[in-house]
């Protein structure tokens, strides 16, 4: 941790550590989604999943405490590198960034921080169960997690903030992936142009596959809970 600290202070280390903090929470999103995706196999395979998960709680705990010094570490290498290029152009060319930049790219930033609030409230919401706890319900001495998630999507304004930020999460991918190919030297001449569309085909992806959960149960294509529904 500390060393990854130091690292921030120049530009290059910054981009380093957002960089390898950014394949550590892609490759975490995509497990989380092969996770979440069990919804559409029933309630026991996706309460199974989850019992799984928690079977070791000390490794979880493990993983959880490392996900967040990642994220942590992630938006300090973001802050460092914009104060970084801020302090080195202090005239701002706003005509050729604008042509230079996507409109993914110019909204980064801002779909980074929108994306840190949602993690708060997810974790509030399907980690702690401190928010919308009347979809929390017991089966076997255990959480009835499918009763929770298709419970808590039933209702259209959750599912559609947790659409909303997961096609956020998209846009940052589709932009960051890219980037972090580059930072890591692997955009090689010959096969830059197929590296290209690496991000915003897997972001699509990733993106389709997650707000997937929320509209499918929206549309009742989805078993409802046990109790019927809220």
């Amino acid at each position: 941790m500390t060393s990854a600290l130091d690292a921030l202070r120049s530009s290059i280390g910054a981009k380093l550590v957002m960089a390898v903090t950014g394949i550590v929470l892609l490759l975490f999103v995509i497990g989380h989604l092969l996770g979440n995706l069990q919804v559409f196999l029933g309630p026991e395979a996706l309460n199974h999943y989850a019992r799984k998960l928690h079977s070791v709680p000390r490794l979880l705990w493990i993983l959880r405490l490392g996900l967040i010094a990642c994220v942590l570490l992630h938006i300090l290498a973001a802050i460092r590198v914009a104060i970084l290029n801020r302090t080195a152009r202090p005239q701002r060319y706003v005509k050729l960034r604008a042509q230079a930049a996507s409109w993914t790219a110019r909204t980064l930033q801002l779909s980074g921080g929108a994306i840190a609030l949602y993690v708060v409230y997810h974790l509030m919401h399907f980690t702690f169960r401190n928010v919308h706890t009347q979809y929390v319900h017991e089966v076997e001495g255990h959480v009835d997690v499918y009763s929770m998630v298709v419970g808590s999507f039933q209702q259209p304004w959750i599912a559609l903030v947790y659409t909303l930020s997961m096609v956020l999460l998209g846009m940052h991918l589709s932009h960051g992936i890219g980037g972090f190919l580059q930072t890591l030297g692997l955009g090689h001449p010959r096969y830059s142009k197929n590296l290209r569309w690496l991000g915003p085909v897997l972001a699509t992806l990733l993106t389709l596959g997650y707000i997937s959960i929320p509209v499918a149960v929206l549309l009742g294509l989805v078993a409802p809970p046990a109790g019927g529904g809220p």
